[in-house]
């Protein structure tokens, strides 16, 4: 498993991780959080589309609701801590 944290606190953290659950299926992403500094950890389904196949995902926290994940192009934004995502809609390149 490909593992990725980030802690905006001490004790609040976010562990991304690519997991494959059967030998010779795709791989997914799981999103694990913790509230006492990693000694236990809860796994948080994705509601959303967020992380499709094998691409490379990075997150990256503000602090313990404001967050970011970018998968491949895709920019993903949560506003509570990673329990929902909307994807972020880059403005298109303006024409002079």
């Amino acid at each position: 498993a490909t593992l990725q944290t980030q802690f905006p606190t001490p004790e609040d953290g976010y562990l991304l991780a690519f997991v494959f659950k059967t030998p010779g299926q795709p791989g997914e992403y799981a999103l694990l959080t913790t509230s006492d500094g990693g000694k236990t950890w809860t796994q948080h389904a994705f509601t959303t589309p967020v992380l499709l196949g094998g691409t490379p995902a990075t997150i990256d926290f503000l602090n313990v609701k404001q967050g970011w994940l970018l998968n491949g192009s895709a920019l993903w934004s949560t506003q509570d801590g990673g329990r929902t995502w909307a994807e972020v809609h880059a403005l298109a390149e303006l024409e002079p």
